[in-house]
């Protein structure tokens, strides 16, 4: 089994991006053929295409009443992307196939990839900057008094598993089985805003 809450990329690693993850390691290791890798690229493309459209394409207040007036509430003060509009929860990627007709073209595991790039895409970023941040401070040390104020908002997993372990650093905190990449997140938040407010007092 695979737990992806402990991967630092977990928001990438979705169902609907699996195929296309996974097949261009099979393709270099000769178990996913030409003719199919092919097909996993043109459908990538076109997944490109249409974030690119959906970013591009944007609607006037007016513009958005008259022609979805269902996504008009409430009225936006200014223009709205497609993209925009796709990042509430009740608007699917089929709302704009008048708008963007390639997304007609589109299996549906393709669909659903599509959505998620859009809908998640501020968590991804917030995601790559949770992984440069550790990557940064992997090599930051954990003080002694760590161990005897582990932040309460750590599962109970982590925080049994690193009073065991006691790591050192950053770096061997992030290994310890059980530790998820959301707990080491914020244990780097909590060591430094301990920081900010050490340099403050002085």
């Amino acid at each position: 089994r695979v737990f992806t809450s402990r991967s630092p990329f977990r928001l990438n690693l979705r169902m609907s991006n699996a195929e296309a993850r996974l097949s261009e390691i099979g393709f270099e290791r000769g178990v996913v053929s030409q003719q199919r890798i092919e097909i996993l690229r043109k459908r990538e493309e076109k997944i490109s295409c249409i974030d690119d459209k959906l970013e591009k394409i944007t609607l006037t207040p007016p513009k958005l009443k008259e022609e979805y007036p269902d996504l008009a509430e409430p009225l936006p003060a200014s223009s709205v992307s497609l993209a925009q509009l796709l990042k509430r929860p009740e608007v699917e990627l089929r709302n704009f196939e008048e708008k963007v007709p390639e997304i007609k073209e589109l299996d549906k595991l393709a669909v659903l990839e599509a959505e998620a790039r859009v809908k998640y895409s501020g968590y991804l970023v917030q995601q790559q900057k949770e992984f440069e941040l550790r990557e940064a401070m992997k090599t930051l040390e954990l003080p002694e008094d760590f161990f005897d104020n582990i932040p309460v908002a750590l599962s109970k997993e982590a925080t049994m598993k690193i009073l065991a372990v006691r790591p050192h650093n950053i770096d061997e905190l992030a290994h310890i089985p059980g530790v998820r990449a959301s707990d080491v997140a914020l244990i780097i938040m909590m060591l430094k805003k301990k920081e900010q407010n050490i340099n403050k007092s002085l």
